[in-house]
């Protein structure tokens, strides 16, 4: 596999900065300036690389599919013949309850079609 190019470097330090201020202050509360300061960055440097807060967070939920894909794939792959089912069937539980709880969305847990 090939070296990642700095500038994708750049999005992932940005969209790793824009998780830890998720966790720390929510979602109201992030701004570019503070997701520019945790990633020690100017905040000019944040609009070369994302129009929005909102391209960053749609970034962020692309790379967190992914790894939690690629786990669930493995998890799948040890399963033994006809348990995919009890693996899958908690999932399919938690994504109808994140779906359909206020909450949730307000934290921007679950993202709109």
């Amino acid at each position: 596999m090939g070296r990642k190019s700095n500038a994708d470097q750049r999005r992932a330090e940005i969209v790793g900065a824009l998780f830890d201020c998720l966790a720390g202050q929510g979602h109201e509360k992030v701004s570019i300036k503070a997701i520019a300061a945790r990633a020690g960055l100017p905040h000019g440097v944040i609009h070369y690389y994302f129009k929005s807060k909102e391209d960053i967070i749609a970034d962020l939920a692309r790379v967190l599919v992914d790894r939690y894909s690629r786990q669930f794939d493995r998890l799948l792959a040890k399963a033994r013949p006809g348990r995919q089912d009890r693996i899958t069937a908690p999932f399919a539980v938690m994504i109808h309850r994140l779906a359909n709880t206020p909450g949730q969305r307000k934290a921007g847990l679950v993202f709109h079609k």
